[in-house]
């Protein structure tokens, strides 16, 4: 029972107190000057309000940014596991045999302007 009490009860209690300070703090602003009331409740609002405003675009554009980043893990996930099974066939399709040479060794053929007619 005292964890209830000191906890819960002690944190609503002092929600409750603050809710009060600043209703009467309001009030008093009011009465000293409106404009100047009027225009702090205004800068107090302007930082809820801003975020409530563009969340709906902001979520869609972060959803299009998860989905393309996907793609891109995708695709960088697949050229490695392509890259990988692209050599481990070319090592197993050479097992025990000599590999081709290389281009630049192939006997270049001569060219058809350069044969005499």
């Amino acid at each position: 029972m005292d964890t209830v009490e000191t906890d819960w009860l002690g944190g609503i209690i002092d929600i409750f107190q603050v809710v009060v300070q600043i209703t009467f703090a309001v009030v008093m602003l009011v009465c000293i000057n409106p404009l100047i009331a009027i225009l702090s409740i205004a800068a107090t609002v302007l930082p809820t309000l801003v975020p409530r405003l563009f969340g709906r675009h902001l979520a869609a554009v972060q959803g299009s940014i998860v989905e393309e980043t996907q793609r891109y893990n995708a695709r960088v996930r697949d050229s490695a596991i392509g890259g990988d099974t692209v050599r481990s066939h070319h090592r197993s399709c050479w097992k025990g045999m000599t590999p081709p040479p290389a281009p630049s060794s192939f006997p270049r053929r001569a060219s058809r302007r350069s044969r005499p007619s």
